[in-house]
Order: structure tokens, then sequence, then C-alpha cells
């Protein structure tokens, strides 16, 4: 099933700008393959750096995030975890910057 931006817009408690940051990390990291090292070397500032940190906890598996983080961080992450599962897997996005021009303003 095909999920609309719009639809994945309403679901989610997230603010457009960290949806923005959370797929700019995704792509740079999942889809471009560059390695989060080098990538949280060219964050500019806290903001990113907490996206792409959240994004890179995609590769952690959900148990082991339990003892790492508190609860509230945790829910926070999971939130937006689920956000880029949406998004990528309802195929709402096709290209980075065409979400991002089309449907982001930050």
């Amino acid at each position: 099933m095909n999920t609309s931006i719009h639809t994945l817009n309403q679901k989610s408690p997230l603010s457009a700008g960290m949806k923005h940051l959370l797929l700019h990390w995704y792509f740079q990291k999942f889809i471009y393959k560059r390695n989060t090292s080098e990538l949280m070397k060219t964050t500019c500032d806290a903001r990113n750096r907490n996206a792409l940190s959240i994004v890179a906890l995609l590769d952690v598996e959900p148990a082991l995030m339990v003892g790492l983080m508190d609860r509230k961080t945790l829910e926070f992450v999971q939130t937006c975890h689920a956000y880029l599962i949406s998004a990528v897997r309802g195929n709402a996005l096709i290209k980075e910057d065409l979400y991002i021009s089309e449907h982001i303003s930050v």
C-alpha cells in the first residue's frame, strides 16, 4: 500500500524540521551508504547530531537500546524510527531532494 506524505505528516507527532533532518540523515547513511563517523563530522549543530544519532540507532536491535537511554528518550527514538520505517516502506519517498523541496519547509 502506498502511503502519502500527507498521511505520514498527520500521523507523526514529530515536527516538520525533525522529519526533514531524519530523512536527510537516513538517505546519507543508508541510501548513499556513508559512514556515521564521517557524517558526524559534517553536522553543523546539536539538532543535526541528534537526528543523525537517531538514524544510526536503526542499526541497533531495539532490545539493546533499552539500557542505553531513559524511557522518555527511548520513546522519542522509537517514534522517529517508526516514522522513518513508515516513510521508506510506504514508498512515500522516491528521491530525497524531491521530498524535501516539495513537502518540507524548515
